[in-house]
């Protein structure tokens, strides 16, 4: 019997992406452990039988001595549960494994890039300087027969290998995490009307880069122009973020009337019911997860045209593609849908096919064992 380990920031994220393969893997007779940041969700994840060790990772901190503590707690950790392979999710955690594991050589790592991230993907002159030093670390910590990468999307290996940071034979492709199809099932568009207008919601962690700046000023342009249709936010900030929108902003648009704040809804299935178009302005993704969700629900989506979003989204089957900081053609897009209910469900229905053809969770579990299998021969 194979024993995982995962290293995950936090138990929500853990939940959110991960847990429907861990549950797979323990049906298939994998032993998984999680090591991350307990909040609330220990219980939910124990129940699957999971062995959760928590973890005094700090994910938004950059203080080498907060970096050091987490390693030696790593280091006890791999001691204590002996794994057979590590998988390690996103740019911290992927950092923590690869400095632990040169006490473990023998043991084989995957660092999983959940998305590129602020370093890789902004401009600022802190992000690059911050690129510059991650790399060299990455470089050091990608080397050995022992060490994988697996990356969400095409637009990112490129970036990745631009970078120089691994040799392509070390790579591995998963389209994002899947969707739970049993839990996210199709369901019909709501009936429109004066009293009871469509509802167009933006799902995702309240940040600057998921276009929620964008997405406000749609609601705003669309009132002005007296379409009857409500905008939603559904979700909340992330405070360990940079780019997490203060919540004196978010109130302001509340109460101006701009938007609606549903704020975080753990029973998203009960959300797209509810909803008949989601649009999802983000600068760029890894592959996101509430989009394959919301596909799965029968709900087209309307997103830039950028990494990540372009993997789920085929322009004008299961939704729009917009070029990124085309606001006007954004809001066009979603007066489209607004005013033609049949084409919402016919592109709704697209997007639930794509789904269940493609991004079932149980596919995404089995090339992630597949791969759990392959490097630890």
């Amino acid at each position: 019997m194979k024993r995982v380990l995962y290293l995950v920031s936090e138990d929500w994220a853990f939940v959110t992406h991960r847990l429907h393969i861990a549950r797979d893997a323990i049906e298939m007779g994998y032993e998984v452990g999680v090591l991350t940041k307990v909040t609330n969700k220990a219980n939910e994840i124990e129940a699957f039988g999971i062995k959760m060790f928590g973890w005094r990772l700090q994910r938004g901190s950059i203080n080498p001595f907060n970096l050091v503590l987490s390693i030696l707690e790593t280091i006890k950790i791999l001691s204590k549960y002996q794994p057979d392979v590590i998988h390690a999710v996103a740019l911290k955690s992927m950092i923590i494994a690869g400095f632990s594991g040169f006490f473990y050589k023998n043991v084989p790592i995957l660092f999983e890039f959940g998305g590129v991230g602020f370093i890789f993907s902004s401009k600022a002159i802190q992000a690059k300087i911050l690129k510059a030093v991650v790399c060299v670390f990455l470089r050091v910590l990608f080397k050995g027969k022992n060490r994988h990468i697996i990356v969400q999307n095409k637009d990112d290996k490129s970036l990745l290998e631009a970078a120089k940071l691994f040799s392509a034979k070390n790579v591995f492709f998963i389209p994002g995490a899947g969707v739970e199809r049993d839990l996210y099932q199709p369901s019909k568009i709501p009936h429109w009307s004066d009293l009871s207008p469509p509802i167009v919601v933006l799902p995702a962690r309240l940040l600057w880069d998921k276009g929620v700046g964008e997405f406000v000023r749609l609601s705003v342009t669309a009132k002005k122009r007296g379409l009857n249709a409500r905008f939603v936010l559904v979700g909340e900030p992330d405070k360990e973020n940079r780019e997490a929108i203060p919540l004196t902003d978010i109130d302001k648009w509340v109460d101006n009337g701009s938007v609606e704040w549903w704020g975080k809804i753990d029973n998203m299935p009960s959300v797209f019911s509810r909803v008949s178009i989601v649009c999802f302005p983000s600068y760029r993704e890894g592959l996101p997860k509430v989009l394959l969700e919301a596909m799965s629900c029968a709900r087209p989506i309307v997103c830039f045209d950028v990494p990540g979003c372009r993997d789920v989204v085929r322009d004008k089957v299961n939704g729009f593609l917009v070029p990124l900081g085309n606001e006007p053609e954004l809001l066009n897009r979603v007066c489209q849908l607004l005013s033609d209910r049949e084409l919402t469900t016919r592109m709704g229905t697209a997007g639930s096919e794509i789904a269940a053809e493609q991004f079932d969770g149980r596919i995404i579990s089995r090339k992630v064992m597949n791969i759990w299998n392959h490097v630890s021969k």
